[in-house]
């Protein structure tokens, strides 16, 4: 993992959120395959995530409300949350 960097934090502030949250996936997705985060544990993928997307997309995920039986430590359903928020 010490040969690719991760994306930059997501920062929510300003205009077309959306777009930039775009862009910032399709790069956390590559760090993710690049680093093999997949043969990872769930848990330890969502962490991953959410210390790449920095202190307000961890403030913001916070906020998420799942429903019964979503699983929590999925990567992918975390990642629809933020773009649904976005």
């Amino acid at each position: 993992m010490e040969h690719f960097r991760p994306p930059e934090p997501f920062s929510f502030e300003g205009t077309n959120v959306a777009d930039r949250w775009r862009r910032w996936e399709k790069q956390f997705k590559n760090y993710f395959v690049a680093s093999e985060i997949s043969k990872k544990d769930k848990k330890v993928q969502v962490a991953i995530l959410l210390h790449c997307a920095g202190p307000e997309a961890q403030e913001v995920h916070e906020l998420f409300v799942f429903g019964e039986g979503v699983a929590t430590d999925d990567y992918e359903i975390v990642l629809g949350k933020f773009k649904d928020y976005c």
